[in-house]
């Protein structure tokens, strides 16, 4: 609420554009070819075109506009709530200075000062490396040289049966009623055939015992 009354009472009795900041001074710290960000906030600023400029903050010194950014290095982000950020990548020295965070307004813009400081050093980074864990395997011995060679080939042997199982195949049931019922035809045929064999054996012998008594009948 402070905030709006300053900016009216500035707007009323300064027509001029004078750059008065609403709140306390933004202090920004950097190092060379690294990144800043800056956070502005204003009061009734939702819709307002917000821009990023350099001291003294004329129309050429205007770095970024919500719109686009007139210098590759320089982003703003516009919340649309009031608050927006400035990025500026890539730091040279020369960036240090100051700067204004600014909102249009209708009469005279509102301000917040921006001091940039750029250091040559490069900052800390932290890099985290994930660590790689050596296990050191130690020589076969006799017995694990044993051991080994016997895993080999019991392995060799369930990918032989493994093989040779794969190649079966499910013999189907009316197969096997074909070969019962062939094999019971073929001992019926066996057995009728010894039977006849029998008999005519029976009758030869009883033929000869006819032709004998015969014979002695007639000396």
């Amino acid at each position: 609420m402070e905030g709006s009354i300053t900016e009216a009472l500035t707007a009323l009795f300064y027509p001029t554009e004078i750059k008065t900041s609403t709140t306390d001074d933004i202090s920004a710290y950097g190092y060379m070819e690294q990144n800043i960000t800056i956070s502005c906030s204003f009061t009734w600023a939702h819709s307002n075109r917000k821009y990023f400029c350099r001291d003294p903050c004329k129309d050429r010194d205007i770095l970024v506009k919500s719109e686009h950014s007139l210098i590759r290095r320089f982003k703003l982000k516009d919340f649309k709530n009031g608050t927006f950020i400035v990025t500026i990548t890539e730091l040279q020295e020369s960036d240090s200075g100051v700067y204004w965070c600014a909102v249009e307004r209708f009469g005279v813009d509102s301000y917040h000062k921006v001091t940039v400081n750029v250091s040559k050093g490069t900052g800390f980074k932290i890099q985290l490396t994930t660590p790689k864990c050596y296990v050191s395997t130690p020589s076969p011995t006799e017995d694990s040289r044993t051991s080994l060679a016997s895993t080999e080939l019991s392995k060799t042997s369930v990918t032989a049966e493994a093989f040779f199982d794969k190649g079966k195949k499910a013999v189907p049931l009316y197969s096997i009623l074909y070969a019962v019922g062939g094999l019971i035809v073929m001992v019926i045929i066996f057995a009728v055939g010894l039977v006849t064999v029998c008999q005519y054996k029976k009758q030869v012998k009883t033929s000869a015992s006819g032709l004998c008594a015969r014979d002695i009948y007639w000396v």
